[in-house]
């Protein structure tokens, strides 16, 4: 898996997230044209940007150092 790839997968995570959230909201009979809802799915939003962000950052990482180790490595 790339990192475009993983990427696309944390987005796909994300806006399922996203969606369920604003299900739930309306299940609750929040007024989706209303202002609570647009504060809570902007902070909700907010938060699960976050966290695809550092994700992503942590996977880079990973990958970097697997990178490190191969170049590394001396064959015996």
């Amino acid at each position: 898996m790339t990192i475009n790839e993983a990427n696309d997968e944390l987005c796909r995570h994300r806006d399922a997230a996203l969606t369920a959230y604003a299900v739930q909201m309306c299940d609750a009979g929040i007024d989706i044209n209303g202002e609570r809802f647009r504060s809570e799915m902007l902070a909700y939003a907010t938060t699960l940007e976050r966290w695809r962000h550092d994700a992503l950052i942590r996977i880079g990482r990973r990958v970097g150092a697997i990178a490190d180790e191969r170049a590394g490595a001396k064959l015996q």
